[in-house]
């Protein structure tokens, strides 16, 4: 988690506007569509995993993710 933010720029460095709309194949998501969902699951998981580092017996809530 620590190096996500330096990781995501370094492999997006140069893209155009264009390669965030591209997709690799029929189906797949688009570059901006990957990265958003990689900003929901940090937004998402990202205090869960904190609160279970920190506090004793804690339990995950579920949701629902779609």
């Amino acid at each position: 988690m620590r190096d996500t933010v330096a990781r995501t720029e370094a492999l997006t460095r140069g893209w155009t506007p264009a390669h965030f709309g591209r997709t690799r194949a029929p189906g797949k998501w688009t570059g901006q569509q990957i990265l958003t969902h990689l900003a929901q699951t940090e937004l998402a998981l990202g205090p869960r995993a904190r609160m279970a580092l920190t506090t004793p017996g804690y339990t995950a809530q579920p949701f629902d993710q779609d």
